[in-house]
């Protein structure tokens, strides 16, 4: 597990223990008992995690660049978010 810091929406700006998903299916799994998770690529990244305002956000960077970044109320939406990035982290630019 590591931690994601300087996030928009989180009064502290970091989140700790953020365990890492290797699937949208376990991303939705580990969302459940946790407020962010992440996984990362040989260049990219994807990150989500729960503002304070309850708010679902979904990172997308690659070299430490944020290239897209959405937020959601529901979780159905962070899904069909990660169906379409999650795949980008190992190359597929589909």
């Amino acid at each position: 597990m590591g931690s994601l810091v300087n996030l928009p929406g989180v009064a502290a700006g970091r989140i700790d223990n953020v365990p890492f998903f290797r699937s949208p299916a376990q991303a939705m799994r580990l969302l459940r008992q946790h407020r962010a998770c992440t996984d990362a690529g040989d260049h990219e990244a994807v990150s989500i995690w729960r503002a304070d305002d309850g708010k679902w956000n979904c990172l997308f960077s690659r070299r430490h660049v944020d290239i897209e970044h959405s937020t959601f109320a529901f979780k159905k939406h962070v899904r069909a978010w990660l169906e379409t990035w999650h795949p980008k982290i190992n190359g597929d630019q589909r």
